[in-house]
């Protein structure tokens, strides 16, 4: 990175440090950790992106995406629904807010007698299905 002329100062924070920083937008850049796709995409962009985001990290202060949001979460037609989060995602990624540097596998581990163990899109475990093998 030197010999591009970039200067990285690493600085490891405790959480609540880091989440104090990072919502005062107190960086130049930052690493943050994602977990799985949640099944409804409101989830995911109300609480980064939103008009009111507890989680704003990347500090997204964009009117007409938050319009799409509320507009979004708010449409009970699912096409228009859809394409409404198609517009969310394309405003993103044209704004350029955050980016994905790579994505982290989930590893599960189980014993061998627990048997009919299933995930839900976002990862969960539906519990419907587990038994023990005697």
């Amino acid at each position: 990175l030197k010999e591009s002329g970039i200067t990285l100062r690493i600085e490891v924070l405790e959480r609540q440090a880091w989440v104090e920083r990072t919502l005062r937008h107190d960086y130049q850049m930052g690493i943050l950790r994602s977990g799985l796709p949640h099944p409804d995409p409101d989830i995911t962009y109300s609480i980064f992106y939103g008009r009111d985001a507890k989680q704003n990290y990347s500090g997204v202060s964009n009117p007409k995406l938050w319009d799409l949001i509320d507009n979004a979460r708010s449409e009970t037609v699912q096409a228009k629904r859809r394409a409404l989060y198609g517009d969310i995602q394309k405003t993103l990624l044209n704004d350029f807010n955050q980016s994905y540097l790579f994505w982290r596998p989930a590893k599960e581990v189980q014993r061998a007698e627990v048997q009919g163990v299933a995930n839900e899109f976002a990862g969960s475990w539906l519990y419907e299905g587990i038994w023990l093998k005697k």
